[in-house]
């Protein structure tokens, strides 16, 4: 669920996973399957449990195979390169300087302006990792996007902004991918097998919209009427123009 939340940023996904893992491993240890199912099995016979908890096991050891078949957990995976920019822990600019190797960034990066770059920001780094650490399990914690963006509104980075450009570029699942495929299926069914492809786009992307959209804005986008109505109310309300089919799909919302 952490990968398929829209703020989630690539360098986040080895620690995640890594974490997941971890978690797995330690179940298995402790023979935990959830305090629920602990509490139900202690109702049943000795052999019962033990013929469960295999079970349970083998599901555990199925989902530890999983993960290893399908992402690389070794320092080579350049996951665990960008991992640095998640402020977790300090790090020094041979890391950087890793992080554009195995991105191949080096032929559009200066190199050595990026090296005076990270020597002028470095204790500003050191205190927010410091921070971060203080407020690990304070609900008020900043997302790594909120902090990265805070720190290149005041400081003068242009290389290290386009590391960051690039890695807050790549993917941390498919899942938006998934969601988009699942939306367009949902909205061009048989029975709408007339609509054409300006008109399921224009759909979803509304459908996207609503969701990032306040409860009061919503009451009014799906309550409002008249198409030509439409564009002249959400332009300057919400930033966005609406001409044609984009305005139809608010009405059919």
């Amino acid at each position: 669920m952490f990968l398929e939340k829209d703020n989630a940023l690539s360098c986040e996904t080895y620690n995640i996973l890594t974490d997941l893992r971890l978690k797995i491993e330690q179940r298995i240890n402790d023979k935990f399957f959830g305090f629920i199912c602990s509490n139900s099995l202690t109702s049943l016979t000795i052999d019962e449990q033990e013929s469960i908890q295999i079970v349970l096991v083998t599901w555990y050891k199925n989902a530890l195979k999983d993960l290893d078949d399908h992402f690389n957990f070794s320092e080579d995976n350049y996951f665990s390169t960008i991992r640095i920019f998640t402020l977790e822990n300090t790090f020094i600019y041979t890391d950087l300087s890793m992080c554009c190797e195995k991105l191949s960034l080096t032929k559009i990066i200066d190199m050595d302006e990026h090296y005076n770059e990270f020597c002028s920001i470095k204790e500003t780094l050191n205190k927010i990792i410091e921070e971060r650490k203080q407020t690990h399990l304070s609900n008020e914690k900043k997302t790594i996007y909120e902090i990265w963006h805070e720190l290149f509104r005041h400081l003068n980075t242009p290389n290290l902004l386009k590391i960051f450009q690039f890695i807050a570029s790549i993917p941390c699942s498919n899942a938006a991918a998934e969601r988009a495929f699942s939306l367009c299926g949902n909205a061009w069914t048989d029975s709408r097998n007339r609509l054409s492809v300006e008109h399921i786009k224009a759909e979803l992307q509304l459908a996207t919209l609503i969701g990032t959209i306040p409860a009061e804005s919503r009451y009014f986008l799906t309550r409002v009427k008249g198409v030509s109505n439409v564009g002249s109310k959400l332009q300057p309300a919400f930033g966005i123009r609406l001409h044609g089919a984009t305005a139809t799909c608010v009405v059919l919302l």
